[in-house]
């Protein structure tokens, strides 16, 4: 699993790398977190909610099966929204609606 304390952020690789690699997810409800996850596998807390994620990090320590759904799910939700080609196609899309404005 991925356990990522985080104060602020924009977007983050180390999220993305750890779903790619088929881990669950504890981390912050900050900056992107909310828009490139889903509840069914990553557990999002507010900052400063440290005994939030030490629970949730001690249920999944304490829970293979869990961490294996989990982590079947942040995969297959990395390979159906976030490939190569997935991403260059929205890049493409943006890049069209700004540009017929």
């Amino acid at each position: 699993m991925l356990v990522l304390p985080l104060i602020d952020c924009t977007a983050n690789n180390a999220l993305l790398e750890a779903m790619a690699c088929g881990l669950p997810v504890v981390t912050n409800d900050v900056g992107g977190a909310r828009d490139y996850t889903t509840p069914d596998f990553a557990d999002l807390f507010p900052v400063g909610d440290a005994e939030g994620m030490a629970t949730a990090t001690l249920r999944l320590v304490d829970d293979f099966e869990e961490r294996q759904r989990r982590g079947a799910l942040a995969r297959l939700y990395t390979e159906q929204n976030f490939t190569w080609e997935k991403i260059a196609a929205k890049t493409l899309d943006i890049y069209h609606t700004v540009s017929n404005q």
